[in-house]
C-alpha cells in the first residue's frame, strides 16, 4: 500500500481532471510556481507529503540523462520536452512544467541526450571505464539497467541523502525486492516517469456487453477486495453466454469472451499468487520461490480456462484488434492502450489484475521491466552528489504533483465515459505498481522459460522443476555487488 490515503489522492486528482494544462489541487496553502508561460500549482495542504529538499540554487549547473531513442521516442518524451510546440498534448506540456519547474526551483539545466536503445549500455560503459562524468542519470529499459548494474557501473542509491525512497512519489517496494542481500540499491523506479504506471497491465472490459447482460462491473469485486482468479474465470463464463459469435473459431471474426497473449494472461496468474518468482532467505541466498503447490494449482486452473471454447490465445496486436473490435469481451493489456481501444470505439472499463484467492494479502500490479528504470552511474563526482539527489528527487516529486494526474486525464479522455470508477481504478493501480528482481535481473533468462511455460504442452510444474542450477549460478554477480 502507498504512503498516502487511497481516497485523499483519488479526489484530488478528480478535481485535477477539471483542468488541461495547469494542476490545480485543494490546498489550505498554496504555492504557485512560473515557468515561461505555464501556472503550476501544487498542493502543500496541511497532512500533504512535502518536498524536504534543500534551499540551493546550483547556478544554471547542467542535469544531464542518458535515455533510449528510435523506436522508443515514448520513453524520451516523458523525461522531458523541451520545447512546446502546436502538437504537443496535455502530458507533453505537463512532462515540460515539470522540468522546467525543477530547472527555476534548484538553478539546473536539465539536458536529455539521446541514444539507440541497443547501443546504450555500450555508451554507459565506455563513460564508466573512461572515467567520463557526464551523464547524471541513465534511464532504459529495466533488464539493461540491471545488466549496468552487475557490471559495476551504477552507484549505490543510499549515498544520496536527498534521495528520500519513504515518499510516495517512488515504488513502494523497491528496497524489498530490489537491494542485494547486504542491503545495497542500485536501481529506481516511480513517479520520475508517468510510464511506470502506462506500463502495468490491467484487465480491460466491454462495459456494453457487461451492461446489456445484467453482470456486475468488476470494480465492485476490486472495492470489495473479493476480486479473485475465480470470480473473474466466472464473469468470462457469464459472458460468453450472454454473446452469439459466429461459430468460426477466427480471432477477430468470432467473438470471445477471453482473449490473451503469452506475456500478459500467464503473467497475472502467476503474480495473482503473492509469490515471487526468486525468493531472498535469511541467509541471503535465494531460492525459486514458485517450487510451490500454490503456484502450480494456479497455472493449472488458468491453462484449463485457456482450453476452453470461450478463450483465445492470440499474437499481441490480434488480441488489441479484437478487443476494439468488439470481438473480445475480456483482455489484460497496458495502461498506455487505452487511446488505441477508444479510437477503435470500444465502451471500456479497466480494473487492476486480480488475487489469486482470499489467502492473498494484497493486489499487486507488476511494471512491466521495459519500461524506463533509472540509474546514476558511478562515475558522478562527489561535488554533484547533492546535486544530483536534489533534482531525481525533485523530478519525482513533481513528477506525481504535476504529470500524474494530466496523464490519468489524458487516459480517462480516450474512454466513453470518465467516471468516478475508472479514476479510482487507476489511482489503485499506481498504488499498487510493483517491481520484482526476477523480471529484471532474469538470470539463466529465467523469464524467458516461464513466459511461454503455459503456453507449451508441458505442465508449468514440469517447467519449473527444469530451473535451478543454471538460473541460480547467474545470481553470483548478483551477490557480489556487496563487495564492491
Amino acid at each position: 500500500m502507498k504512503k498516502l490515503k487511497l481516497l485523499t489522492r483519488a479526489l484530488a486528482l478528480l478535481l485535477s481532471l477539471l483542468m488541461t494544462v495547469s494542476i490545480v489541487a485543494c490546498a489550505n496553502d498554496e504555492e504557485t510556481e512560473e515557468t515561461d508561460d505555464v501556472s503550476v500549482t501544487v498542493d502543500t495542504a496541511e497532512g500533504d507529503e512535502k518536498l524536504e529538499l534543500p534551499d540551493v540554487n546550483y547556478g544554471g549547473a547542467p542535469f544531464t540523462i542518458l535515455g533510449r531513442s528510435g523506436s522508443n521516442s515514448e520513453y524520451m518524451k516523458d523525461l522531458d520536452i523541451s520545447e512546446l510546440t502546436a502538437e504537443s498534448d496535455s502530458v507533453d506540456k505537463a512532462v515540460y512544467q515539470r522540468n522546467r519547474t525543477v530547472e527555476e526551483a534548484y538553478g539546473v539545466e536539465i539536458i536529455l541526450i539521446a541514444e539507440e536503445e541497443t547501443k546504450l549500455n555500450s555508451t554507459v560503459m565506455n563513460s564508466v571505464s573512461s572515467g567520463d562524468d557526464t551523464y547524471d542519470l541513465i534511464a532504459t529499459q529495466g533488464r539493461y539497467v540491471f545488466q549496468l548494474i552487475v557490471g559495476n557501473n551504477a552507484s549505490e542509491i543510499h549515498d544520496f541523502e536527498y534521495i528520500d525512497l519513504e515518499k510516495s512519489w517512488w515504488l513502494d517496494n523497491l528496497e524489498d525486492v530490489w537491494t542485494t542481500p547486504g542491503g545495497k540499491l542500485f536501481a529506481i523506479n516511480g513517479d520520475i516517469s508517468y510510464l511506470s504506471v502506462g506500463s502495468t497491465n490491467g484487465i480491460y472490459f466491454n462495459k456494453t456487453v457487461l451492461n446489456n447482460a445484467k453482470i456486475t462491473l468488476p470494480y465492485e469485486y476490486v472495492r470489495n477486495d473479493t476480486w479473485y482468479f475465480s470470480t473473474f474465470k466466472q464473469m468470462i463464463i457469464d459472458a460468453d453466454s450472454s454473446v452469439d459469435g459466429d461459430g468460426s473459431g477466427i480471432i477477430g471474426q468470432d467473438t470471445f469472451a477471453y482473449v490473451t497473449e503469452k506475456y500478459r494472461g500467464p503473467g497475472m496468474v502467476i503474480n495473482s499468487t503473492g509469490i515471487e518468482t526468486l525468493v531472498r532467505g535469511g541467509d541471503g541466498t535465494y531460492s525459486i520461490g514458485i517450487k510451490t503447490q500454490t503456484v502450480y494449482d494456479a497455472a493449472d486452473e488458468y491453462s484449463l480456462m485457456l482450453n476452453q471454447p470461450y478463450s483465445y490465445m492470440a499474437e499481441l496486436n490480434e488480441m488489441r484488434k479484437a478487443f476494439g473490435k468488439g470481438k473480445a469481451i475480456f483482455i489484460e493489456d497496458t495502461v498506455k492502450c487505452a487511446p488505441t481501444f477508444k479510437s477503435e470505439g470500444v465502451n471500456f472499463g479497466l480494473v487492476p489484475g486480480y488475487k489469486y484467492d482470499e489467502n492473498v494479502e494484497s493486489i499487486e500490479v507488476k511494471i512491466g521491466s521495459g519500461t524506463n528504470t533509472f540509474m546514476i552511474p558511478i562515475t558522478v563526482p562527489e561535488e554533484d552528489r547533492e546535486m544530483v539527489g536534489v533534482v531525481v528527487e525533485a523530478m519525482a516529486y513533481y513528477g506525481q504533483k504535476i504529470i500524474i494526474p494530466v496523464y490519468y486525464d489524458k487516459v480517462l479522455s480516450y474512454q466513453s465515459m470518465q467516471s468516478p470508477d475508472d479514476l479510482e481504478m487507476l489511482q489503485r493501480i499506481h498504488d499498487a505498481a510493483c517491481v520484482a528482481l526476477a523480471e529484471y535481473l532474469n538470470p539463466g533468462n529465467i523469464m524467458g522459460t516461464l513466459n511461454t511455460a503455459i503456453d507449451s504442452n508441458t505442465s508449468y510444474s514440469t517447467v519449473v522443476a527444469g530451473l535451478g542450477k543454471a538460473v541460480l549460478l547467474q545470481l553470483d554477480s548478483w551477490y557480489a555487488l556487496d563487495n564492491q
